[in-house]
């Protein structure tokens, strides 16, 4: 954002300078087309405190389930086998502690696997 300022300030600067701009105006709301921006703050409001309350009602409605792996922590590994495996051997390996070595099956990175 600020490159895109300094940028356009280096463009305008060299545009006047250049003389092929003479006067810069404000842009005025074309004529015979008034718009009455108050009366439309009360229906703007009413939308806005709408949508921030459906938001804040899908946050609960969706609870920890809202977050993905990026804000909840740690890692997924999404695995695919060609035969069934047991869920309960799974979870048999990956509750064992690997620095205890309890299981032969795990080893710490940076080790060789017997």
């Amino acid at each position: 954002m600020f490159t895109v300022l300094v940028t356009a300030h280096l463009i305008m600067t060299e545009i006047i300078h250049a003389g092929w701009v003479k006067k810069i105006t404000m842009r005025h709301l074309p004529e015979g087309h008034p718009r009455d921006f108050v009366k439309l703050g009360r229906p703007s409001a009413i939308v806005s405190v709408a949508l921030v309350v459906v938001g804040m009602a899908f946050v609960v409605y969706k609870g920890d389930r809202i977050k993905g792996i990026d804000f909840s922590g740690g890692d997924e590994v999404t695995l695919q086998y060609g035969e069934q495996l047991d869920v309960a051997q799974i979870r048999h390996v990956a509750d064992a502690k690997p620095d205890r070595g309890s299981h032969p099956d795990l080893h710490q990175r940076g080790q060789r696997r017997p």
